[in-house]
């Protein structure tokens, strides 16, 4: 039938997109981190000026679009459940 031909045919494809959208974001989230490290490194906890650094590496943090594993959670849901719904589907209906 047309369905199961056509489920067969996407599978590949919708794998390859997954695997791409992980690459991509590994290294999105890797170079962001890379960024904060390097301009605003973790400063020493008895440091007088702690709160002032810790304030702007959360503030360069926000800016990159680094929100740390939560925030990458966040967004690999929102882009690999569609992903998934649509492999689990042409899986299924062949």
């Amino acid at each position: 039938s047309i369905d199961a031909t056509l489920a067969t045919q996407t599978r590949p494809i919708i794998v390859v997109v997954a695997l791409c959208f992980v690459a991509a974001t590994s290294a999105i989230d890797s170079r962001a981190q890379s960024l904060i490290d390097e301009f605003a490194r973790l400063p020493d906890p008895a440091d007088d000026d702690l709160s002032e650094r810790l304030r702007r590496r959360n503030d360069l943090s926000a800016l990159v679009g680094s929100g740390g594993s939560w925030r990458s959670f966040e967004t690999t849901v929102i882009i690999a459940a569609p992903l998934l719904t649509a492999l689990i589907g042409s899986a299924t209906s062949g």
